[in-house]
């Protein structure tokens, strides 16, 4: 997984209510990770999956919502474009 941001895509993503640890654990559900046994491990993790859930980016089958796959888009993209918050 990698992931490059810049200064201002950092701080779009901060002010729309998200954080890297959000990024990141969507970046796994998208690369298909099983992630429920890190849940059982960190509660950390499972706070943040359950966040991810109810900012709806993602669906209890572990899959990403078009506004998770908007979000992974928006910091893959080089362009400077706004990030939507649904």
């Amino acid at each position: 997984m990698k992931i490059q941001l810049s200064p201002e895509k950092f701080r779009e993503i901060l002010s729309k209510g998200y954080s890297l640890d959000h990024i990141c654990v969507l970046k796994m559900v998208e690369e298909g990770v099983d992630i429920s046994k890190m849940m059982e491990d960190s509660p950390k993790v499972a706070v943040l999956y359950q966040s991810l859930l109810r900012k709806g980016l993602i669906f209890d089958d572990n899959k990403l919502s078009i506004p998770g796959r908007e979000l992974l888009v928006f910091v893959d993209s080089k362009e400077g474009k706004r990030l939507k918050k649904p």
